[in-house]
């Protein structure tokens, strides 16, 4: 039995070494013009490029927080994040979406399709991997936060700052940055135009994430909290 599993272990892999190959050499031109790609989706939308000197700093921490705790230090993937969804999925014979980083739900977006396969987790891990040994990583968040759905047809914060405030992404307070943080989870669901109380809730954990990872007071995010979003 022993050695059944052990030849099955190597199968797995001699598979795994031969798709890491293929998506390395095929994906490699692709990585490099990332950049490149993310402006034309912006452009495709009618948006608007925006820097991260122009992003808040608040809605940068804010996103970091909830979505990827671990951004500046991790290699692109969440070691831990990523296994337990491989073995959960192994285990239940599914596919669940959990344990992305920013990197990853980046390189799902630009090179990989919707289809939900345990291969395709692979691979969008390996391209993670590949995207940060490209770019710097104020140079992925830039990329990331010009391209994620905040929702109510607003790809990128710009058209997120003007759809739901009304104003350009550098005039954010910091109210409006930590709703719009946790819309990315689930935009049509959280969308605060047609559920306030849910987009409301998720803002509540986008600020207790941020008092865990040290970038807020209780007593701050409370004033935040009770602060006017002024929603359009």
């Amino acid at each position: 039995m022993g050695k059944i599993l052990f030849k099955i272990f190597l199968l797995l892999a001699a598979a795994a070494a031969i798709v890491i190959a293929i998506v390395v050499i095929d994906r490699q031109p692709l990585v490099k013009a990332l950049p490149e790609l993310v402006k034309s989706n912006v452009q495709e939308h009618g948006s608007v490029w925006v820097p991260l000197s122009q992003i808040p700093q608040a809605l940068q921490e804010a996103i970091i927080d909830t979505e990827d705790r671990s951004f500046y230090t991790n290699p692109g993937i969440s070691f831990a994040g990523t296994a337990r969804s491989l073995v959960i999925d192994l285990m239940s014979g599914s596919y669940s979406e959990g344990g992305s980083t920013l990197t990853q739900q980046l390189a799902r977006q630009y090179f990989l399709t919707d289809r939900k396969t345990i291969s395709r987790k692979v691979k969008e891990a390996i391209l993670a991997v590949m995207i940060t040994n490209n770019f710097s990583k104020r140079e992925i968040l830039t990329m990331y936060l010009n391209s994620v759905y905040f929702g109510h047809g607003a790809w990128g914060i710009h058209a997120a700052a003007g759809v739901f405030f009304n104003k350009p992404a550098a005039q954010l307070n910091f109210a409006q940055c930590t709703l719009l943080a946790g819309l990315p989870q689930a935009p049509s669901y959280l969308d605060p135009f047609t559920n306030y109380r849910a987009a409301r809730i998720r803002q509540t954990e986008v600020l207790r994430s941020m008092i865990e990872a040290g970038d807020l007071s209780p007593e701050m995010a409370s004033r935040i909290w009770h602060m006017p979003l002024n929603l359009r």
